[in-house]
């Protein structure tokens, strides 16, 4: 009966000792396997981190844009608008040009003519002057 107690406790040892065994082994396997979705959480976090300050920076990159966006229509349609109006001063200045042209023609053609009476007053004058020796 000893023997059989002997045996038994050495079982019984053997038995514990390979639960405890299998208990260290399945552990280590839990800890490994924490450890590895502890990284893959890590990662994660550092991506989801990335992500929104990527995220922000867009946001930001995007008002900035809108107000340079903004800023350069203001300036074109200012600049538009300068165009236009040097346009149509142009047209003003092109129909005074136009009229001091009409003008000088009117003028050249009066001066024409009064150099025209001038000569014939001259041939009268003249005519006279021989008329009265």
């Amino acid at each position: 009966m000893e023997k059989e107690k002997s045996m038994l406790e050495s079982q019984w040892t053997q038995n514990v000792d390979a639960l405890q065994l299998e208990l260290d082994k399945e552990q280590n396997r839990h800890k490994m396997e924490s450890q590895d979705l502890q990284s893959i959480l890590d990662g994660t976090k550092k991506d989801l981190s990335k992500f929104q300050q990527q995220s922000l920076q867009k946001k930001t990159s995007e008002s900035v844009h809108y107000k340079e966006r903004a800023k350069l229509q203001a300036e074109l349609s200012a600049m538009q608008r300068k165009l236009q109006a040097n346009e149509e001063e142009k047209m003003n200045h092109d129909n005074a040009m136009e009229e001091l042209v009409l003008d000088k023609e009117s003028i050249q053609e009066q001066y024409e003519m009064m150099q025209d009476k001038l000569e014939e007053i001259r041939i009268d004058a003249e005519s006279a002057q021989i008329e009265v020796e």
